[in-house]
């Protein structure tokens, strides 16, 4: 009987795979929030808007300074790698489904409300980035850390150089309600890495506390220590945001 050979990839091939699923995952966040941040100021500017109000558009950013508080309660209910999927995947849609709403209004008559879905898209993206950056950390090891930390500059930096400098020159030629469907589909393009992606795993001393974990709450038994841990896990989450690329340890 010939049996079927199943080639399993490779720890290189693997880590590349996962290594670029977090770099969709953090260019999706950058793209969308820097190109809204520099398009609708040169449009205010345009429409001859006071330098006092469109200063004060960067408001629109206080989802990413603040997502601290409630960090906490997403990294409180992801325990499994499925809920961290299950988290980032229904914050892209919902962040891929405001970027439409927002394509499909004019910015001349629209543009409170403009700012406004903008506003709410921005919570759903730091909420992602929430889960992002806990998956990436519990993910992979301590001597791949900074490879990650690598895909989350390279996704920052890269995004906002396409969303401030490339889609704006986009912008001139073909028009808002052609630029933003356009990013629509674009974040909703980044999950498929991550849906498609078999290989992204815990690391294996959080799979112990997992099983503990969820064999302790069905019977009752959360101790002391788990508490701990808990508190833990929620501290490192909030540093993480605050001071992100520094806090490397899992």
């Amino acid at each position: 009987m010939n049996h079927m050979r199943i080639n399993k990839p490779s720890p290189l091939s693997r880590k590349t795979l996962n290594l670029s699923t977090f770099f969709c995952l953090y260019i999706a966040q950058a793209i969308p929030m820097s190109f809204f941040s520099t398009a609708i100021q040169v449009l205010m500017r345009q429409a001859d808007y006071s330098l006092s109000s469109i200063a004060l558009l960067q408001l629109i950013k206080l989802p990413w300074i603040l997502k601290f508080l409630w960090a906490p309660l997403v990294d409180r209910h992801c325990i499994t790698l499925k809920d961290y999927k299950r988290c980032i995947i229904t914050s892209e849609i919902v962040y891929a489904l405001l970027i439409l709403m927002v394509g499909l209004l004019d910015i001349q008559t629209d543009l409170y409300l403009i700012i406004g879905l903008v506003f709410l898209s921005l919570i759903a993206s730091a909420t992602q980035d929430i889960a992002t950056d806990t998956l990436a950390v519990l993910s992979f090891g301590k001597s791949d850390k900074s490879l990650v930390n690598s895909m989350q500059s390279m996704g920052s930096f890269g995004g906002t150089l396409i969303g401030t400098g490339i889609l704006l020159l986009v912008l001139q030629h073909y028009g808002w309600h052609v630029v933003i469907p356009c990013l629509c589909v674009f974040v909703l393009l980044a999950i498929i890495p991550l849906l498609k992606n078999k290989h992204t795993i815990l690391c294996q001393h959080y799979r112990n506390f997992i099983g503990v974990t969820l064999l302790s709450g069905r019977f009752g038994l959360f101790n002391e220590r788990d508490r701990h841990y808990d508190r833990y896990r929620r501290y490192r989450s909030c540093l993480r945001i605050i001071f992100p690329g520094r806090i490397t340890g899992s």
